[in-house]
């Protein structure tokens, strides 16, 4: 799965901009795209102890604190998936917010490894299979404890072999992002 960086983010918002639909205290309502195209756009609106975040990436709703702005604001873009995970009461439909991913799967197998030929020897089993869901729960289940190596998975079953979705992470930093640019455009208000 493709790790989604704060780097990566910004460049697919470099030329999107904040339009402020409702601002009335907890009650808001932020329209987010690049002019002229609706591609990677988004709204998030907010309602006491509520977020949503809806758009072209997905749809997430969390609940945690009064104010939500509060909760996610961040002035160096950094993001706390799991933490933010705890806080999620609805999950987009497509892709959710978290995914098996075979590589994770590899590297929690190989933990079960306790010198380099062990390793060895998973790695070319690993190797020999589809590199999915469907092909990790089949070694798994085909797996024998009674291999030459002593390698037991029996209680492999207790791992996770998820990690967040990039849907999932970019909503988190377009959250972030967001505010910041709401507390921007408070600031300039005023200045002006």
């Amino acid at each position: 799965m493709m790790e989604l960086t704060a780097e990566k983010f910004l460049k697919d918002v470099k030329q999107h901009r904040v339009t402020v639909i409702k601002d009335d205290g907890m009650y808001r309502h932020l329209l987010v795209r690049e002019p002229g195209t609706v591609c990677q756009s988004f709204n998030i609106v907010t309602s006491p102890g509520i977020l949503f975040y809806y758009g072209d990436m997905g749809s997430f709703t969390f609940s945690r604190v009064q104010d939500m702005f509060e909760f996610f604001r961040d002035s160096k873009l950094r993001i706390n998936a799991h933490y933010w995970s705890e806080k999620l009461v609805s999950v987009d439909r497509h892709g959710g917010y978290k995914a098996f991913s075979f590589d994770k799967f590899k590297t929690n197998v190989l933990d079960y490894c306790e010198t380099e030929a062990q390793k060895e020897w998973i790695r070319s089993e690993l190797n020999s299979i589809e590199e999915d869901e469907f092909g990790a729960v089949e070694f798994y289940r085909s797996f024998k404890s009674d291999n030459e190596y002593g390698i037991d998975l029996s209680d492999f079953w207790e791992c996770d072999n998820n990690e967040y979705t990039p849907r999932y992470l970019w909503c988190c930093y377009a959250v972030v992002w967001t505010i910041q640019q709401y507390d921007l455009l408070l600031i300039q208000n005023k200045s002006a």
